[in-house]
């Protein structure tokens, strides 16, 4: 049993290595529009995207709630051009507002496109009602500083 269990041991070793090759490969350049996606984060890479909410869980749940970490992830994929996060990741004035303070503090120029995207089948989805959730038309009503802001760093704000 201890030779299969050495023999197990090396080809995940191996495995390892190579994952680690194929990651560092693709943090250089993702693809070819450098255009970075992320949907359901598993636990155990959380840490390396994404930043636990302070003081807050989930109401229905008690799970700590998490939000995109742009300063993590522009630092596993440096030469990143669009982010788009999908379906789990809040959108709200605090995600914009950890995100212009990020973009203000690095200057990054690289960025051109964040998305948040959501897919729901069919009807209208009751998450545009939440008040967990920020609709654009809200946040041009109700806060043009931030409008203003992302635009002075050359970012619109789009509902489509």
């Amino acid at each position: 049993i201890a030779d299969d269990t050495m023999v197990v041991s090396a080809y995940v070793c191996k495995c390892k290595q190579l994952f680690m090759l194929k990651l560092s490969e693709n943090m250089l350049e993702p693809n070819t529009n450098n255009h970075i996606i992320l949907d359901d984060v598993s636990a155990g890479l959380r840490d390396l995207f994404l930043s636990p909410e302070q003081d807050s869980g989930d109401i229905h749940t008690g799970q700590t709630v998490w939000r995109p970490d742009f300063a993590k992830i522009a630092q596993i994929y440096p030469n990143m051009k669009a982010l788009s996060l999908f379906n789990h990741y809040r959108f709200d004035e605090y995600v914009i507002l950890r995100f212009l303070q990020w973009i203000e503090v690095t200057n990054n120029t690289e960025l051109s496109t964040l998305k948040f995207v959501y897919f729901f089948n069919g009807g209208q989805s009751s998450i545009f009602n939440h008040p967990l959730f920020t609709t654009v038309e809200n946040l041009k009503k109700n806060n043009t500083e931030l409008l203003q802001r992302l635009h002075d760093n050359g970012f619109i704000l789009d509902g489509k």
